[in-house]
């Protein structure tokens, strides 16, 4: 039932934008955003809810493989933004709404769930570290949901084409020290063994990339990494054999197990040194090698 003088706080205004731009979010992601540091453990579940009887998001329930518990999968509700949402957003004053970005008309399809789901809990982990971090800013994530008009056509923003292919990374950023920026193309791979096609892609596309993320970022990168998030360390392994020359000095690779402590692995010494970024273990070329040592 409505909530009898319910008032939009600022956290409300600040969920709706994440919503808007990520299209849809489990109630994990928005807790582990929003209420991290607070010790009520169903704050985030409540106010949701009130939200979601105020009709400014939708809910539908989490029916995926994401979570290896069913019961925390189904209490793990999915929520997007609705058009009250929306039109309470574009009423905003101070809040400027990116072009073409609308609220989703339907419910996400499971079979893209999985592969989006586990791309957001990178991005806010990560975000998370950097935010922790004095020595570093980063840029907004883009990933898919985010389109320009080409020519009439709604086209992806993140996505490159070269040597008569395509390639749409799942994600992109940048991250920014002492002005100077790096810029990361993200890949989340959920063993379907789709990865050296990808590679390959990449390899006939590599010198159109500058022109699109120069456009998107107003910055310049002459090189990026490629991160590359797995499942486990076979595929990792296998990853690695498959990979063109060209693309593995570009490659990092980590499995989802240990994006859960990204947040926790900016190291201290490694900001001591010129051109660096994280600490972190990554695999590459059959070997353990930092993100920090990659540039």
């Amino acid at each position: 039932m409505p909530t009898k003088n319910f008032e939009i706080m600022e956290r409300d205004r600040e969920i709706f934008l994440d919503l808007l731009w990520f299209r849809y979010l489990t109630r994990s992601h928005i807790d582990f955003v929003y209420w991290r540091d607070t010790k009520s453990p169903r704050a985030c579940q409540n106010r949701m809810k009130k939200l979601y009887d105020m009709d400014y998001v939708n809910k539908q329930e989490n029916a995926s493989s994401w979570h290896q518990n069913p019961k925390a999968s189904k209490s793990d509700r999915v929520f997007s933004l609705t058009q009250k949402g929306f039109k309470y957003l574009q009423g905003c004053p101070n809040i400027q709404i990116p072009e073409g970005l609308k609220p989703p008309e339907k419910e996400i399809r499971q079979g893209h769930f999985d592969h989006r789901m586990r791309n957001y809990s990178f991005w806010f982990r990560m975000k998370r570290g950097v935010e922790e971090s004095e020595d570093f800013k980063v840029s907004s994530y883009y990933t898919d949901n985010h389109k320009m008009s080409d020519n009439g056509q709604m086209r992806s923003k993140i996505a490159f084409s070269g040597g008569g292919v395509e390639v749409e990374p799942d994600g992109a950023f940048y991250l920014e020290r002492n002005g100077k920026r790096h810029l990361c193309l993200v890949e989340i791979d959920l063993n379907n063994n789709k990865l050296a096609n990808k590679f390959e892609k990449y390899v006939q596309a590599s010198g159109s990339y500058r022109k699109t993320f120069q456009s998107l970022f107003g910055t310049e990168f002459p090189l990026y990494a490629l991160l590359v998030i797995t499942t486990d360390e076979t595929v990792i392994e296998k990853a690695i054999r498959d990979a063109p020359e060209k693309l593995k000095k570009r490659l990092l690779f980590t499995t989802f197990d240990e994006v859960e402590s990204f947040y926790k692995l900016v190291a201290d010494d490694g900001l001591k040194k010129e051109n660096i970024l994280f600490d972190l273990k990554w695999k590459v070329d059959g070997g353990e090698r930092s993100l920090a040592k990659k540039h």
